[in-house]
C-alpha cells in the first residue's frame, strides 16, 4: 500500500488504485492497443522461491485483445477507489 501511495503521489493524476471484490491474484493482463496484450499466469512455486510466469502473447488478434479489454472495463467498474 505504500508503495502505491508514493506511486500516487509522484505521478499525481497519472496513476489510479483501486479495489476490486473478484479474485484474480494469479493473473495479470497488459493490454498495449487495439492489436497487441498480453495474459500472464502466476506459475505456482514449488520449492518456496519467488514465483514466475508465463504469458500469452496477443499480437494481431483483435477478438482475443477486444475480450481481454473487456473483462477489465467490466471488473474496473465495480473496483472502487483505494487511494
Amino acid at each position: 500500500m505504500e508503495e502505491a501511495k508514493s506511486l500516487r503521489n509522484k505521478y499525481e493524476e497519472s496513476v489510479e488504485v483501486r479495489y476490486s471484490p473478484t479474485i484474480s491474484r494469479t493473473c495479470k493482463s497488459f493490454i498495449i492497443d487495439d492489436k497487441l496484450a498480453m495474459d500472464g499466469k502466476k506459475l505456482l512455486a514449488t520449492n518456496g522461491e519467488e514465483l514466475s510466469y508465463i504469458g500469452i502473447m496477443y499480437l494481431k488478434e483483435e477478438d482475443s485483445v477486444k475480450n481481454l479489454r473487456r473483462d477489465f472495463e467490466n471488473v474496473w467498474k465495480i473496483s472502487k477507489a483505494l487511494i
